[in-house]
């Protein structure tokens, strides 16, 4: 059994949906559709009414009435009395109780398709003495009721996907597929799944997503990460596409490859990038024939990600100095902190772009100049570690001379 969910403030909206003619059993179109209530209304202005009443005992609620579709595996219909108990069962364990106006409809038009069985029970949100139904966590929670229900009604068990396989689709979105129309989240996994197929980096991938025209963004918290996409005007969190499509899902269970030292500073610069930029950093401009072969794209793209984690590694060996250091200075090129405190490659005091490139000869100053600062920092601790014993041999040599005074 499977349970999607969504919420909204106006059940009118989905009245008209619920009550569909053409959504009821062939021959019994006539009949009233609902088959497990509390209400009195039959029709759908009679029934909308009765939650409008409803959602009024409490003003402050915004989301008024929950939507449960309830699916059953194909070939499984239990009989009209488990159905009803299936509907009590939910919304007990949802927190609705007997004071939450509720109606249930079954739904036919899937079973010649799929043989699929399923339920529609639309409920308030607001009880009648004015208390709210809590919606925190709410998906999460439905997965353990779908497994209580099924072991208590002794229908067949749907274990829930792994995770990595789930993915967030709203009642809604349901009906907008089965009219034909293309989700625009549909539209974004089928493009990050395609891009991490050979399980690239993740500045990689961002930088190919980017590439098409779409949207995607490196989020930073005081907590953690995140990474959310974009297209035709829509933008969702990464978690809601599903669980492989959020930040550390795309690295535990797609494989892209995110080591935080190297590839945050890029992810930054990429933030900022447009497509345009994104496009020349995977397509860079062709040389003039020539015998000579071309350097390999795949080539190419790491010294990108190479130069990008050495100005990341000498910014932190400078900074070992002094933290409020402000740049660092090697022959013509300067590393400094910008606004939020990430550090910025500057090349004869203009600013360097990830777009721009680097050559093998660029790349080779900056790993002498990270060598120079290894160095530096060595050369430091050694001379702080020698300090610090001397200090400890002096220290004994004092305590001596001290106890031979007092003996005297």
């Amino acid at each position: 059994m499977r349970i999607v969910v969504d919420r909204g403030s106006n059940a009118g909206s989905v009245m008209g949906y619920l009550l569909r003619t053409d959504k009821r059993e062939k021959g019994r179109e006539d009949e009233n559709p609902v088959i497990h209530t509390n209400m009195f209304g039959e029709g759908e202005q009679e029934l909308t009414e009765e939650l409008r009443f409803s959602a009024d005992q409490n003003h402050r609620v915004e989301k008024t009435y929950v939507q449960y579709k309830v699916s059953f595996p194909p070939g499984e219909n239990p009989d009209l009395q488990t159905k009803i108990g299936i509907v009590d069962d939910l919304l007990e364990m949802r927190g609705h109780g007997h004071n939450c106006q509720f109606f249930a409809v079954e739904h036919f038009e899937k079973i010649d398709k799929q043989d699929v069985h399923h339920l529609h029970v639309l409920a308030s949100t607001v009880r009648l003495d004015g208390s709210w139904v809590d919606d925190a966590y709410e998906r999460v929670k439905l997965k353990d009721v779908e497994r209580a229900i099924e072991q208590k009604r002794k229908l067949q068990e749907c274990a829930p996907k792994p995770k990595g396989q789930r993915t967030n689709t709203s009642i809604r979105e349901v009906k907008l597929r089965e009219q034909g129309q293309l989700l625009t989240k549909d539209t974004l996994r089928a493009v990050i799944d395609e891009a991490i197929q050979d399980q690239p980096s993740m500045p990689l991938l961002m930088t190919r997503i980017k590439a098409l025209g779409l949207t995607m963004q490196f989020h930073e918290f005081k907590d953690g990460k995140g990474i959310s996409f974009g297209a035709e005007g829509q933008y969702f969190k990464g978690r809601q596409l599903g669980d492989r499509f959020s930040f550390n899902g795309l690295h535990e269970y797609a494989g892209v490859d995110y080591q935080p030292q190297r590839d945050d500073p890029m992810l930054r610069q990429l933030n900022q990038m447009s497509a345009e930029q994104c496009q020349t950093m995977l397509n860079p401009s062709e040389e003039p024939e020539s015998d000579q072969v071309e350097p390999d794209e795949e080539i190419q793209q790491p010294i990108r990600w190479d130069a990008t984690c050495l100005v990341e590694e000498i910014w932190q060996l400078a900074r070992q100095g002094g933290p409020k250091r402000e740049n660092t200075t090697f022959e013509n090129y300067q590393i400094r902190a910008d606004e939020e405190g990430h550090p910025e490659l500057y090349r004869d005091q203009e600013k360097v772009l990830i777009s721009q490139g680097f050559t093998q000869n660029e790349v080779e100053c900056l790993q002498n100049w990270r060598q120079r600062m290894t160095q530096q920092a060595e050369d430091q601790e050694k001379k702080g570690t020698k300090e610090q014993e001397q200090q400890t041999t002096i220290q004994p040599d004092k305590l001596k001379e001290k106890s031979k005074g007092l003996e005297r």
